[in-house]
């Protein structure tokens, strides 16, 4: 007689429901111990490594005042002056290098102990402010205030004064000279602003208030700006009525020491002269105009023959020299703590008639 045998899969069920419990057990206990195998400092934290380095710009020259931060923190150093920097951090964090006017730059340390970092400018964070004497203005709210002038361009003309050199080469400013020999040439911004103050503008050398730069010489400047509105001016109070002159002259860098020199020689004549006319020529038309006017014809246009024949334009004017020497000196030196700069310059300028 044939027993029917259960099916092994109903038994399987409660086998694997009673299995299940020890498994979860097992499985939590190893966790445990490896957790207690591991050095707790394996898990909170990474090593910390000190990273220096030099911050330059697109010279090659050390930027002081960088900001050096870790990511994420408000942990972070600047650089000294000559660029450099020390900062301890985690090896795994991530640098950011900022400064005004540059390119900020986020760096992955890594673990290095030495990073240098090259910073370029920002050409369009720079173009969007401009330096008006103390402080600072957003270009969009100048119009045309501000007038930057090519002074290498200017420095070509054979001239004696920087105001003779930008004549005709910005908008809104009237140069014209006087017609006196050696007077310095007349200075107007956007017309008269003034009523008993002249009609000259403020000049601003280096940061010192000055009305005159006839004895500058231009080849000692490094840069001009024109400032012509109220927005631009108003700083200087009512010295900047007129406008104001931004001069900034040149200036030693650090590095061997240099010599500069330029000279030109030429001569100086007037190109245009008046057609006048000769004792003859003068006779015949004072007749005319006489006659026309029904009037009596001098007595001294009847006989012109008796006058001589006189160009005062040759008797007054003659052909001028001019010649012009500049020569400078320059250099500096940087150390730990300091920084230097020197420039030294002379000028010789001598015109005369032959």
């Amino acid at each position: 007689m044939k027993k029917t045998v259960p099916k092994l899969r109903w038994l399987a069920i409660p086998a694997l429901i009673c299995y299940l419990p020890l498994t979860v057990a097992a499985e939590a206990n190893a966790a445990a111990s490896v957790r207690a195998a591991l050095p707790s400092a394996a898990i909170i934290q990474t090593p910390d490594v000190t990273v220096t380095g030099r911050v330059t710009d697109e010279k090659g020259e050390g930027l002081p005042g960088v900001n050096v931060v870790v990511k994420g923190t408000s942990d972070g150093t600047s650089t000294d002056v000559e660029g450099r920097y020390s900062i301890t951090v985690p090896d795994n964090a991530t640098l950011v290098v900022s400064y005004v006017g540059y390119t900020p730059r986020e760096i992955a340390v890594g673990g290095r102990t030495t990073i240098d970092v090259p910073l370029t400018p920002d050409a369009q964070a720079l173009s969007e402010v401009v330096v008006l004497g103390y402080t600072t203005q957003n270009r969009q709210n100048l119009t045309s205030a501000v007038s930057p002038v090519d002074v290498a361009a200017a420095k070509r003309a054979p001239v004696a004064t920087i105001t003779e050199a930008i004549q005709g080469r910005t908008t809104g400013v009237q140069i014209s000279n006087s017609g006196t020999p050696g007077q310095a040439p007349i200075f107007n911004i956007r017309g008269i602003g003034t009523l008993n103050g002249g009609s000259a503008p403020l000049f601003v050398v280096d940061g010192l208030w000055t009305n005159n730069i006839r004895d500058l010489n231009p080849s000692d400047i490094e840069s001009l700006t024109v400032l012509k509105d109220a927005s631009s001016t108003s700083i200087y109070g009512s010295q900047g009525a007129n406008g104001v002159v931004i001069i900034t002259t040149k200036k030693g860098k650090a590095g061997k020491p240099t010599i500069g020199f330029n000279a030109y020689a030429g001569v100086q004549n007037v190109v245009d002269r008046w057609d006048l006319t000769n004792a003859s020529e003068w006779a015949a038309l004072s007749r005319e105009a006489y006659q026309n006017a029904g009037l009596t014809p001098l007595a001294s246009a009847a006989n012109p023959e008796n006058y001589a024949n006189t160009d005062w334009q040759d008797e007054i004017l003659r052909t001028g020299t001019v010649q012009d020497y500049n020569l400078n000196f320059s250099g500096g030196s940087t150390g730990e703590n300091f920084s230097t700069n020197f420039l030294i310059s002379g000028a010789i300028l001598n015109k005369k008639v032959r």
